[in-house]
């Protein structure tokens, strides 16, 4: 006898987890470079666990067009598992709302560059932008709004997780340095 999903129903395929622990670090951007910045994870955890047993990793990834999509997805998320295990929560690729949620909902965003943050990382901007703490790595060629401890937190600089007055403060200061990184802005210096 042959049986049918159209004649005896299925059961739900979602599994997912709504927990998110009282320290939820939102990981975003180019899946595929996450694998570069193992040492910058490795840390990141090692921070967390320090300051909570109670911490989420929640991940967004995005694919440059040309890449592999289900196998840099696979791999990226097999990587952060190996480092965070039942703390990572993979939110896949998620759409600008979705992710100005994300923004709005985690503690302090998590964002790495090669050889460090520049001033054409977007992602970088978009949560500076949003109000969120960002933890990040600098150095000499970093643009000079990212201030450690004033506007963002460099990770190589950091001892102990920031306390929530100082990821506040960080997160306001920010948001107040990008405010004149803006598409009318950027208008309006190339029409000058």
């Amino acid at each position: 006898r042959v049986f049918y999903a159209s004649e005896t129903g299925c059961p739900s395929t979602l599994h997912g987890n709504l927990h998110r622990g009282e320290l939820n670090v939102l990981l975003y951007g180019m899946a595929h470079k996450l694998d570069v910045h193992t040492v910058y994870v490795e840390r990141l955890r090692d921070l967390l666990q320090r300051a909570s047993t109670d911490y989420t990793v929640s991940v967004s990834t995005a694919v440059h067009e040309g890449s592999p999509w289900d196998e840099t997805f696979q791999k990226t998320e097999t990587n952060l598992r190996k480092v965070f295990g039942d703390h990572l929560r993979v939110l896949g690729y998620l759409a600008d709302d979705a992710l100005a949620k994300e923004l709005h909902e985690c503690s302090a965003v998590a964002l790495f560059f090669d050889p460090a943050a520049r001033v054409n990382n977007t992602s970088l901007w978009a949560a500076m932008e949003a109000g969120c703490p960002v933890i990040t790595n600098l150095d000499a060629s970093s643009p000079p709004e990212l201030v450690h401890d004033e506007t963002v937190f460099d990770l190589s600089r950091l001892t102990d997780w920031p306390d929530r007055r100082e990821a506040l403060q960080v997160g306001r200061t920010g948001r107040l340095a990008v405010e004149g990184r803006s598409w009318e802005r950027l208008i309006e210096m190339l029409r000058a």
